[in-house]
């Protein structure tokens, strides 16, 4: 269908209105999208490249598969814990309201953020931890889900031309370290993109070529850290006791005189307010982005206080061998259907012969390397699913087809 010629040129208008509003400094301009391929001509005005991109990725499988990919709380019945799907939008609209009050690209900023998680694995990081120990088994090389992210958007899932903006940012947005001023590297093409993915692989530190992509990376930190207190509590993993722990330092700065089950969603939204707030002032018409010194020593308080009470707590990690041992038999078992050319496994229907996936990336990845991208892909539900298929007997009604 072709717009009727009047309204074309209204859109174009306010196109480049919000083109024009953009920094001219820092944002990045949606007539400086790069692709690697390019493969169809774009009208910008209609939807801007990012935007498409944006499109791209939630019709996605592999955003698709958020829904059932915990944050951190894998294995519990309880419908109200965050979600990889909820964690991205967070992540989406905190990267949004920031990027709007520095006059920078929010479509830009909403890719990124919805993006950024596809390669997490079943069981949240510690499934991360378990996957990439195997890797380094095999010679596989590192796994982080960052660059999982970028490999399946990239190279796996078929057709989503991605702009090397985006795949940039989702692969600089892992910020688990304790950095919170960044100055973006600026240098955005295929070369230097290949480069940062096999800088990361060595473990060698890499920052994102955008602002938008910093905003997106110090979004993440603050979208799950008061979350997941709340989800803490709701799981029943700490009471009061532990929150009565709660760094003094950061009740100070968010002048709450305690914190208790009742005042958590308070908690949550001080947290998110002050530290927006203090990125927009610490950034503003700056070349760097990031947190005050003040503030970024609130972010490791209350980081180090979630990694003492919920992340490292024994009752979280007490199922870890379990699930050691379903990931080393998917891989041992799947590898070995690979080799056997077992066409009745589920690595045929269910990855292989998925339609959507890259041939090209088909043939030439190796068996070991196919098992632990399939792995990567699947949701906490299907892994034990195929679990239970692999050490279970199966009880039938019939031995019919």
């Amino acid at each position: 269908m072709i717009l009727n010629s009047k309204i074309q040129s209204r859109i174009k208008e306010n196109y480049q209105i919000r083109e024009d509003n953009l920094s001219d400094d820092y944002a990045c301009k949606n007539s400086a999208y790069k692709r690697i391929h390019s493969l169809k001509p774009e009208e910008l005005s209609l939807r801007a490249p990012f935007s498409r991109d944006a499109d791209r990725i939630l019709h996605s499988m592999g955003y698709a598969r958020y829904i059932d990919k915990t944050q951190v709380f894998f294995l519990t019945n309880n419908d109200h814990i965050t979600h990889r799907s909820l964690h991205v939008q967070l992540v989406s609209k905190i990267g949004r309201t920031i990027g709007r009050a520095l006059q920078l690209n929010e479509d830009l900023i909403e890719a990124i953020a919805l993006g950024h998680d596809i390669g997490h694995v079943p069981y949240g990081h510690q499934g991360e931890s378990i996957l990439n120990d195997i890797c380094q088994k095999y010679g596989l090389g590192v796994f982080k889900h960052n660059i999982q992210s970028v490999k399946w958007l990239h190279t796996i899932e078929s057709g989503h031309d991605l702009t090397i903006q985006v795949l940039d940012g989702i692969l600089g947005h892992n910020g688990e370290k304790d950095e919170y001023y960044f100055e973006p590297v600026l240098n955005i093409s295929k070369e230097a993109l290949y480069k940062k993915y096999e800088a990361e692989k060595r473990d060698h530190p890499i920052n994102p070529s955008t602002y938008e992509g910093c905003v997106v990376r110090l979004s993440d930190n603050i979208a799950y850290l008061a979350r997941d207190i709340i989800d803490a509590v709701t799981v029943n993993l700490i009471n009061n006791d532990d929150l009565e722990k709660f760094p003094e330092i950061c009740k100070n700065i968010l002048e709450i005189d305690s914190i208790n089950e009742h005042n958590l969603v308070e908690l949550q939204g001080k947290t998110i307010d002050i530290l927006v707030k203090d990125i927009i002032e610490t950034s503003f018409d700056n070349k760097n982005i990031g947190l005050s010194t003040e503030m970024s020593n609130f972010l490791i308080q209350f980081k180090d206080y979630n990694y003492q009470k919920i992340y490292h707590n024994d009752k979280l990690l007490q199922e870890k061998m379990k699930i050691s041992h379903i990931f080393k038999t998917l891989f041992e078992h799947f590898v070995k259907d690979l080799e056997n050319e077992n066409l009745k496994s589920p690595i045929y229907e269910d990855f292989i012969k998925l339609k959507g996936i890259s041939q090209d990336y088909i043939t030439k990845a190796t068996n070991e390397e196919l098992v632990v991208d399939y792995i990567a892909g699947m949701t906490d539900r299907y892994s034990e699913s195929r679990f239970r298929s692999i050490v279970l007997p199966i009880r039938r009604t019939t031995y019919g087809e």
